[in-house]
């Protein structure tokens, strides 16, 4: 082999190598999806990228990409009916982002499973989240059994998904007290509408009739969130220094009463658009949490 022939390999490999590694690392195994009795697999796995989604689910894509989709694997199923089953994997990353796009689309009234990290079903559909994945299960005329064979497609994926089964930390944070179960949202973007607020959780405490939201804001250094503090306050039009720490009462023009803290990289707060009364004692028990 010449000199040259054998620095253009070398310079191949280490080219093609990294992108066969990151295409790895984010495609299913056809194993994932298991076999359903009486519902064979119609045709092979469909694998769907960014620049693709939009092909599967038209405007619905967007809301996704917020969430740092980067593929998606379908297999259908059908029975000798033309009944059908579609099992969707979604991969984000991240257990945040999975979290955060299951958050979005969980229905208010369903049924919570233990299922991966979280379960929620509702006739005809089953969602779960679990590490960097998002999985969707619909069936469509599957009568009596519609759960049994959901849940049980459920559960053989999530074992086959070589993933924890841990919501994200965050989520540790917030006070049980008086917090609405299964309320909880990540919202990755434009918290409240402004573009400097990101990476946002959020719970909501109370009742249902009348509630109010804790936040946890993580900024990924102090001087981002030192920056996004300071633009707030000047739209806002607040003058008191929120960055000494803290508990301070913002009335928000666009948003109602807001009250917030900071700590470390970290900004903690209540958002009582409609000025119930709220218990700031969670948000101090919430500060402590971050410490």
């Amino acid at each position: 082999m010449s000199l040259r022939k054998y620095i253009l390999n070398i310079i191949f490999i280490f080219l093609i190598l990294p992108a066969l590694s990151a295409s790895g690392s984010t495609s299913i195994k056809k194993n994932t999806f298991p076999d359903i009795p009486g519902f064979p697999k119609t045709g092979e796995i469909v694998t769907y990228k960014p620049e693709t989604l939009f092909e599967f689910m038209d405007g619905a894509a967007e809301l996704y990409l917020l969430y740092n989709f980067v593929e998606m694997n379908v297999q259908v199923y059908e029975d000798k009916k033309g009944n059908t089953i579609n099992i969707e994997i979604y991969d984000h990353q991240n257990v945040d982002n999975s979290f955060g796009i299951y958050s979005q689309e969980r229905p208010y009234d369903c049924e919570f499973m233990v299922i991966g990290a979280q379960a929620n079903y509702v006739e005809g559909y089953l969602n779960f989240y679990q590490g960097r994945y998002y999985v969707k299960l619909s069936g469509y005329s599957l009568g009596a059994k519609d759960k049994e064979i959901l849940s049980t497609a459920a559960k053989t994926v999530s074992a086959r998904l070589n993933e924890k089964a841990d919501p994200p930390q965050a989520l540790k944070l917030f006070p049980d007290s008086q917090k609405i179960k299964n309320s909880e949202q990540y919202i990755t973007k434009d918290f409240l509408g402004y573009s400097y607020f990101k990476n946002v959780f959020t719970a909501d405490y109370g009742n249902p009739e009348s509630s109010y939201k804790l936040f946890i804001i993580e900024a990924p250094d102090k001087p981002t969130l030192e920056k996004s503090i300071n633009e707030y306050k000047k739209e806002v039009g607040f003058a008191q220094d929120i960055l000494k720490g803290g508990i301070h009462e913002v009335e928000d023009p666009y948003q109602g009463k807001l009250i917030l803290s900071v700590s470390g990289k970290y900004i903690a707060g209540i958002l009582n658009p409609d000025n119930v009364k709220v218990n700031k004692d969670l948000l101090k028990q919430m500060i402590s949490n971050l410490k």
